[in-house]
């Protein structure tokens, strides 16, 4: 009985991860759309379409990868802890 509560556990756990990963793939795509845009709307130089391109990677990377990084490491100790258990 235990033993069905803690898979049922990991599939649930699972299934969040899939979600946020999606979440952050979708995101992503819309940035990447958003930036298309603006490059044909407003023709400026390439140094300065680059460089705003790397700013909004590098933001992208802090702000979405870097938490679903960390929750992937929550779910890995708890996963531990439960095998453990």
């Amino acid at each position: 009985m235990q033993l069905v509560v803690v898979v049922l556990q990991l599939v649930m756990a699972l299934l969040v991860v899939l979600q946020l990963v999606v979440m952050q793939l979708v995101m992503q795509l819309v940035v990447l759309l958003v930036l298309l845009l603006l490059l044909v709307v407003m023709p400026v130089q390439l140094l300065q379409q680059l460089m705003v391109v790397l700013v909004l990677v590098v933001v992208l990377q802090v702000v979405v990868v870097m938490p679903v990084q960390l929750l992937l490491l929550q779910l890995v100790v708890v996963m531990l802890v439960l095998g453990v258990w």
